[in-house]
């Protein structure tokens, strides 16, 4: 038996895994630098709308709010309504139900969804295909002792994709090809009894199967623009000839199939007959956990920017969670706006003289958080960061925020029956880092009260002379 996960407009799906609040809207992706920018990707929502992909930023404007994206400060500001469930401060700011929402192809948000899938398909087994950045193939043989029958596997991979803000089409069927082309044809949930692929196949367009055939020039290499125009033809011609199917295709033939269209048609037809058993290609898990988020307009005050850390640390959380991981040491880079020089110079040395714990390379600080035990608490990162951003504010504007975990095994405590309650070692850290930033702001305002006693004991001195 073999699974396969396939996450419908991926592009749009990673955006939305950042913002979930656009889960209800209708999202465009843009790719491409002004004025050269166009449609790449787009939900269904938008393609209510009328939208395509191809179309200019300009053409894609026209269904947009106003013709503008949507800024980070609203975006922000949306992120604490969703959470708190109250009305927004700035109503005019949100944008009409009717309107789309354009954003910039984010490469770091798709890898980051990417990887997030695969922590979720390593999880459930060891034995996953990379197969495409939207695609993922798992071999579940021997797992129905572990998870039961194939409709409850097929459940239980659905809920937890769900899991990790995605929405994937599931797919079940006794060759990897079949369950390739179940999830890319039908929505939610499919399971393919072994003998019924083919019928069950049969009603699904031929844009199904040529959108995941692999279909290469005689000399084996060519360019992806190469083989798109490859498949146009041959899914042409097969229109040419009323077939339109699976089930048609499968019907034809062999013989004459493969005279016509050679060694590609009979692959297609034994695709088309829900045949094609392969030996999957495996991938290791990785180990790197990293979420990364771009704003499309700089941030200045740590309020909007509490609210895109506490989304980025909500999904290294629940990455590390579905490893049955924990965090023991957390970097936040932050990419600030340009400035003078003399004030970038000037930051630089106050933030390298201020803490070790502080790397300034050029326009990007990092702060790194070294936490005494392994945990995995959304609310203690999240305290420990703004106290971390109040001690030392980053000079600028903030233009893209990165925040990586290095995994470590969950601590294990057992506590004894006749021991008093101790506290927990993370509402310990989160205290350490309260004094320390009230020690850092008495310093400061007992040296402010210096000063003013100095420039008072002045003041009176040279009064004292005027008076002589």
């Amino acid at each position: 038996m073999f699974a396969c996960i396939y996450i419908p407009d991926f592009p749009v799906e990673a955006i939305v895994r950042v913002e979930p609040w656009l889960r209800e809207r209708a999202v465009v992706v843009l790719e491409g630098k002004p004025p050269l920018a166009r449609v790449v990707a787009l939900n269904e929502k938008a393609r209510c709308l009328g939208m395509e992909v191809g179309m200019t930023k300009l053409q894609a404007a026209v269904f947009s709010a106003n013709g503008m994206p949507y800024s980070s400060e609203a975006r922000a500001e949306t992120f604490k309504t969703t959470q708190s469930e109250f009305s927004s401060r700035h109503p005019r700011s949100k944008p009409k139900p009717g309107h789309a929402i354009l954003r910039q192809r984010s490469a770091e948000q798709e890898n980051s969804a990417h990887a997030a899938l695969l922590d979720v398909a390593h999880a459930f087994t060891p034995r996953v295909e990379d197969t495409a950045s939207d695609t993922l193939l798992l071999d579940l043989a021997g797992l129905e002792r572990l998870y039961g029958a194939p409709a409850t596997m097929a459940r239980d991979l659905a809920s937890r994709v769900n899991a990790i803000a995605l929405e994937a089409n599931i797919a079940l069927a006794a060759n990897p090809e079949a369950a390739l082309h179940a999830a890319r044809g039908f929505s939610g949930t499919t399971v393919l009894p072994a003998g019924e692929e083919a019928h069950r196949l049969g009603v699904l367009p031929l844009q199904v199967l040529l959108d995941a055939f692999d279909i290469s020039p005689k000399n084996g290499s060519a360019s992806d623009r190469e083989r798109e125009k490859l498949c146009e033809q041959m899914l042409d011609t097969l229109e040419r000839w009323g077939v339109r199917d699976f089930r048609t295709l499968a019907l034809l033939p062999e013989h004459a199939l493969a005279s016509r269209l050679g060694e590609a048609g009979t692959r297609l037809q034994r695709l088309a007959q829900g045949a094609g058993m392969r030996t999957l290609a495996l991938c290791e898990p990785a180990i790197h956990f990293e979420e990364a988020m771009e704003l499309e307009s700089p941030v200045e005050t740590l309020e909007p920017l509490s609210f895109v850390l506490n989304r980025l640390l909500e999904q290294l959380c629940t990455r590390l969670e579905t490893r049955a991981l924990a965090v023991q040491e957390l970097h936040l880079r932050l990419r600030l706006e340009r400035r003078v020089a003399d004030e970038e110079t000037t930051t630089a040395q106050e933030l390298a003289g201020a803490s070790s714990h502080i790397v300034k390379d050029e326009n990007t600080v990092e702060h790194i958080l070294r936490l005494p035990v392994a945990m995995r608490d959304t609310k203690v990162f999240l305290k420990l960061l703004q106290l971390e951003l109040a001690a030392h504010p980053p000079g600028a504007p903030i233009t893209k925020v990165w925040i990586a975990a290095e995994p470590a095994p969950p601590r294990s405590a057992q506590r004894g029956l006749f021991l008093p309650v101790t506290p927990e070692a993370e509402k310990l850290e989160i205290t350490l880092a309260r004094c320390d930033h009230q020690c850092r702001r008495g310093d400061g305002l007992g040296y402010r009260r210096k000063q003013l006693g100095t420039d008072q004991r002045q003041s009176q001195g040279a009064l004292g002379q005027a008076e002589r």
